[in-house]
């Protein structure tokens, strides 16, 4: 008897735990529904997609004039694998053992 009551008791305590965790999931979906990809975000990226995109630009010229080895060998590594990829969409033998051998 003991046993069974325990049982239920178990089943009630975590059947309510079940509907707090749910209650609290519903609400942190809603908090994180303010800071995702809302209206807001789509319109101010429409209306001020110049100061964007030169955002970006001014980075990208920034980071290359700090960094220009590892821009330089990131280019490196790129072309390397796009080579290696036409070679295999290819499938030209001479170019396949030419990087096997380099």
């Amino acid at each position: 008897m003991k046993k069974k009551c325990k049982n239920v008791i178990n089943r009630m305590e975590s059947s309510e735990e079940i509907e707090m965790l749910r209650a609290e999931i519903k609400e942190l979906k809603e908090k994180l529904s303010r800071y995702t990809n809302n209206e807001c975000h789509k319109r101010y990226k429409e209306n001020n997609k110049e100061k964007i995109l030169e955002r970006a630009r001014e980075y990208n010229r920034r980071y290359r004039e700090k960094n220009k080895e590892k821009v330089l060998e990131y280019a490196r590594e790129y072309a390397k694998k796009k080579r290696e990829k036409e070679c295999v969409k290819n499938e030209n033998k001479k170019c396949i053992e030419s990087f096997i051998t380099h």
